[in-house]
């Protein structure tokens, strides 16, 4: 029985999206979340018998500097929290957002249209991350699971040695029209099945050579219907898309179980050295039904299999684990 390595990623954020340009509230979904994980890691360590890691991507980017002075607010207001995850052996890496304040519309533009404008939120989230912890972030993802190839050559240089951002199988699709964005999700349909050294001239394939390098995690991900909001459906009609499209949807621990566990089985029939990947947004957390349901998912996914097979891994356990290190 090989062992199945499993990648929490809790994406550590506002409790909104689009929020107030003076919205400077604690993130309570955050909080909460320190203490819901903190069981979890308790009760899948009981169940599989292994330690039990997480990944935590916090935001610190310019619309978090913007709103709350500091891109690196997070960082320094639970100081406490983060210096506890490590001492857990968790890995805690960084999560940006390309928000841009927009004066006209007096509203934020996530623009990812802007090459020149996602370059400078990366920037200043790395700088936040090394200023804080005497260290370059070794994980890293973008927001809306975009990326493009400037920005993963820009991670790379910036020394990032693990890269969230591809979704396995999804093809590019244009953005919701809801609020404002700019750019289209990358074609990520023919990406390995597999975490993989990115080929420098493109990471959508792997290196020719093994070296050194960052590694690309594809996310886990499923095919799921959507049911628009009046305003997606307006839009869809417009073009002449399905009122109710299909979208590859990476694996959300807040989604029904009904649907994820059978993906997740499939998944792990399809590939031929699994590993999965689940991700949460720490808003999810504010919600004692959802919490209810993320703890759900992963009861029932280990108790689907053998006892034992998943080991709740940081990316270099994983990376070890699948004999890639």
């Amino acid at each position: 029985m090989s062992v199945v390595p499993v990648l929490i990623l809790i994406d550590v954020e506002p409790d909104g999206f689009f929020v107030g340009r003076t919205e400077n509230v604690p993130w309570s979904g955050f909080e909460r979340a320190l203490d819901v994980m903190a069981d979890v890691r308790a009760a899948l360590g009981r169940a599989t018998g292994r330690d039990v890691h997480f990944t935590w991507l916090v935001r610190a980017d310019e619309q978090i500097a913007e709103t709350y002075g500091s891109a690196g607010w997070a960082f320094e207001r639970y100081r406490s929290g983060f210096a506890d995850l490590l001492a857990a052996q968790d890995e805690i890496g960084l999560h940006v957002h390309a928000y841009r304040w927009d004066g006209g519309t007096m509203g934020w533009v996530e623009d990812y249209g802007n090459q020149g404008w996602v370059e400078r939120c990366v920037r200043t989230g790395c700088r936040a991350f090394a200023a804080h912890f005497a260290r370059p972030a070794a994980s890293f993802s973008m927001g809306m699971d975009w990326t493009n190839e400037a920005t993963v050559r820009l991670v790379r240089e910036l020394d990032v040695r693990y890269d969230f951002s591809a979704v396995l199988d999804r093809e590019p699709v244009p953005f919701p029209p809801r609020d404002a964005y700019t750019g289209v999700a990358p074609d990520c349909s023919a990406i390995p099945d597999r975490p993989y050294r990115a080929a420098r001239d493109d990471f959508q394939r792997p290196a020719a050579e093994r070296g050194d390098g960052m590694w690309v995690f594809p996310l886990s991900s499923r095919v799921a219907r959507v049911f628009p909001s009046w305003k997606r459906g307006a839009w869809d009609l417009v073009r002449l898309r399905p009122i109710a499209p299909r979208e590859t949807r990476k694996f959300f621990l807040q989604d029904d179980p009904a649907e994820l566990q059978p993906a997740v089985d499939a998944l792990l029939r399809r590939l031929p050295r699994p590993y999965l990947t689940f991700a949460v947004r720490t808003h999810e957390f504010r919600s004692a039904d959802t919490i209810a349901v993320i703890r759900r998912n992963l009861e029932s996914a280990v108790a689907r299999h053998e006892a034992g097979r998943f080991a709740f891994t940081r990316p270099d356990e994983a990376l070890e684990l699948l004999g890639c290190a």
